[in-house]
This record gives C-alpha cells, sequence and structure tokens, in this order.
C-alpha cells in the first residue's frame, strides 16, 4: 500500500504536482545556482522566514509583521532560526522523525514558550497522530519508496502539523519548516532557493479555508488542499527566481 500515491491519484493533484515540480525545475536551473547558490539560498532563507512569521502571526489574530522598534520579535527570530536549519534535516526527517520535529519546535519557539513545552507534542491525542505522521516518514516517504510526486507529500506533512495543536505555540512555524524539509530532502528543491512559505502566506484566507477543507479528510478536501498547495509552490518557486536573478544582478 502507498497511501500518498492514493492520494497522489486523485482529481486534479498529478496535474498540479507537475505544474509545480516544473516551476521549481526553473529555478533550480538558474544560472545563479551555478557559482551563488549558497548566497540565493541566503536570502530565499531570509524571504521564507519573513513570510512564516507574517502567517503566524496572521493565524495567532495579527495582521502581518510585527513593528520593528529595536526589540527583538521572538516569532521572526524563530522563524529565521527554524527556516535555516530546515534545510539541513531533510535526512534526520527520514531517519528520525519525532526528533527532527522536536528539533524544529525547539527553535522555532524558543523564545515563545516554556522550556518545559519545547519539543513535546501537546496532548495524547496530537501525539498518537505524530506518531503515525512519523511511521510514515520513517518507512521511507521522505526518501523515495512511495511514488508519490515530492510535492504531494511536501504538502501532506504541513497539513498534518498545521492541524495538529501539536506544537503551539508556534505550530505554523514548525509546520512550514517541515515542508521546506520534505522539499529539499525529496530533491524537488535540492539547494533551498525557492520560498513556498511566500506563496502560502500571500493569501492566507485560502490557505485557512484549504486547510479546513483538508480537516474534513474527504478525498475531494484533501485533494483541494494538495493543489492549493502547488499553486503556492509555484509562487514559490516564482519568488525564488526573483531571488536568483537579483543576485546576478546585484551580487553582494
Amino acid at each position: 500500500m502507498d497511501p500518498l500515491a492514493e492520494v497522489a491519484a486523485l482529481p486534479g493533484v498529478g496535474q498540479a504536482a507537475t505544474s509545480a515540480r516544473d516551476a521549481f525545475d526553473v529555478v533550480t536551473r538558474h544560472p545563479a545556482l551555478r557559482r551563488q547558490a549558497a548566497a540565493v539560498a541566503a536570502r530565499a532563507g531570509a524571504a521564507g522566514a519573513q513570510a512564516a512569521a507574517t502567517l503566524q502571526r496572521w493565524v495567532d489574530g495579527g495582521t502581518g509583521p510585527a513593528a520593528q522598534d529595536g526589540v527583538v520579535d521572538p516569532v521572526l527570530a524563530g522563524a529565521l532560526q527554524v527556516t535555516s536549519e530546515a534545510g539541513r534535516l531533510g535526512p534526520a526527517l527520514g531517519r528520525t522523525p519525532l526528533q527532527a520535529l522536536a528539533r524544529l519546535h525547539l527553535l522555532a519557539a524558543g523564545g515563545l514558550a516554556s522550556p518545559e513545552q519545547l519539543g513535546r507534542p501537546a496532548g495524547e491525542a496530537a501525539a498518537a497522530r505524530l506518531q503515525t505522521l512519523g511511521a510514515l516518514l520513517a518507512g521511507g516517504a521522505l526518501t523515495g519508496p512511495s511514488s508519490a510526486p515530492g510535492v504531494v507529500v511536501a504538502s501532506l506533512v504541513h497539513a498534518e502539523l498545521a492541524c495538529l495543536p501539536a506544537f503551539e505555540p508556534a505550530g505554523v512555524l514548525v509546520a512550514l519548516a517541515a515542508e521546506r524539509a520534505v522539499l529539499v530532502g525529496r530533491g524537488v528543491d535540492p539547494a533551498a532557493v525557492a520560498v513556498p512559505e511566500v506563496g502560502h502566506a500571500a493569501e492566507p484566507d485560502l490557505w485557512q479555508d484549504a486547510l479546513q477543507a483538508y480537516r474534513t479528510g474527504t478525498d475531494s478536501g484533501v485533494a483541494h488542499w494538495v493543489r492549493r498547495c502547488c499553486v503556492a509552490y509555484q509562487a514559490g518557486a516564482a519568488a525564488g527566481l526573483a531571488i536568483a536573478q537579483a543576485v546576478v544582478d546585484q551580487p553582494e
């Protein structure tokens, strides 16, 4: 059985996944990556962190980036740390997924939660569902045995984590970072030069509506979520492409 491949076979998902993968391929072939991949990845990571922090604040009741008055913003600080780490955690997410997710929570919520909360899922139900997700990832979904496209795997990991009150008060940051780790680990964006977070944060209402559809557990709801993620991935790839071109035009 390949439950992820079953999701990929839902109406419209395969075509959406192909379009998203094509968009990632464009940015990963940009000439800037031949010599300046590190610079592109650094800028993409910073942009992704900003977008992730914006979406986390929106979910928490805010409307956008916090004011910068010389005070350290713990949400942005967590987003910067966890986004930077995500690109390196792809292999660990496949071998020891629960420990990798705990690491992401530690980084994302270090300035937001008490020490005893960090790295520990909130509640038995959340812990049980995380075990299921962890078993799926450790069973090879991240490294390739599943025939599902990497963008489908990434979208499902994002949804599972975003739907659980497992890693509060930074659940959105953890979900986005895990998604980024899957995209890197599955070879969709191996150099971490796209900015999928930008695609999600640009239209938070659509992100939330699609996540609510996923929560229904129906085939149509799950398919709607994955298709929405694929649209966001295309926007994130376009953002990465713009960053790559900016590095060529205005190198540091």
